[in-house]
């Protein structure tokens, strides 16, 4: 009977990993990111790209990243955290949407009197529910057994609250070549988070200004200092050891912010 059921699952998981994988592309979420200054008020829109109907559970979680940018669930927030969940209203909260359609949520902003100037962070989480059809593991004949899996999809991106004047200064530090993959640091200070784009050229010979490494939409979150950072890259033939490279790392105007950092350094 195990090694049966060993084999349904393990069948089970090669079968449903395509799904999985079109699940997820099937949704989408405009914009990839809210930033609330002034504004009181925003909208996000959930795009179904599938051919089946969609339902979907929104809420809002706290989330902290580490140095990889791996995110973490909150549950006791840290002394310098600052999580925006607790003046983040939305409607509406669970949506149904058919192929081919979208659905807007509203987000609304309360701000307490008095609120200390910093920034503010919470993510809006947008999980799509399984149809569900039977129990998902049922004995029917003997020994045989019958499993129904559909897989949950989240999709999450983050609310940002911006009160008061809030600083940033950047710095890339110990960029390095590792074989095929470019590696460095983005160092951070200051008060509000950052996220921008990173290309990486090559800065010297006659192949100067050509791109060998692109990475959009990259973030270090207020309080983290540091994110470090690894690129694949592709160096064309005739550019060796003692050549340099250039990192360029350019914040996001549409997110408020204007920096461009760069770094210069030998391959080797």
């Amino acid at each position: 009977m195990f090694r049966n059921l060993s084999l349904l699952l393990l069948s089970l998981i090669v079968l449903t990993f395509p799904a999985i994988v079109s699940a997820a592309d099937a949704l989408q979420v405009l914009p990839t990111r809210v930033v609330m200054d002034k504004q009181k008020s925003a909208e996000v829109t959930l795009v179904n790209k599938g051919t089946d109907a969609g339902t979907y559970r929104i809420l809002l979680r706290n989330i902290r990243t580490d140095d990889d940018g791996k995110f973490i669930p909150v549950e006791t927030p840290n002394a310098d955290e600052l999580f925006a969940d607790k003046m983040i209203r939305f409607s509406p909260r669970r949506v149904t949407v058919e192929p081919g359609n979208f659905q807007k949520i509203r987000v609304m902003l309360k701000k307490s009197k008095g609120l200390p100037d910093g920034e503010y962070r919470t993510h809006m989480v947008f999980q799509s529910l399984p149809q569900v059809s039977g129990s998902d593991l049922e004995e029917v004949e003997g020994e045989e057994l019958a499993v129904s899996v559909d897989p949950v999809i989240e999709i999450s991106i983050p609310i940002i609250v911006r009160v008061g004047k809030l600083d940033i200064n950047l710095e890339i530090d110990s960029p390095a070549v590792i074989e095929d993959v470019v590696t460095f640091d983005i160092k951070r200070q200051g008060t509000r988070s950052t996220y921008g784009d990173i290309e990486v050229l090559i800065n010297s010979g006659n192949k100067k200004g050509q791109r060998v490494s692109f990475a959009k939409g990259m973030s270090v979150y207020y309080p983290n200092n540091i994110r470090h950072i690894r690129l694949p890259i592709s160096v064309p033939d005739g550019v060796g050891a003692s050549d340099q490279l250039l990192i360029k790392y350019t914040e996001d105007t549409k997110f408020g912010g204007s920096l461009v950092v760069e770094k210069s350094f030998k391959m080797q």
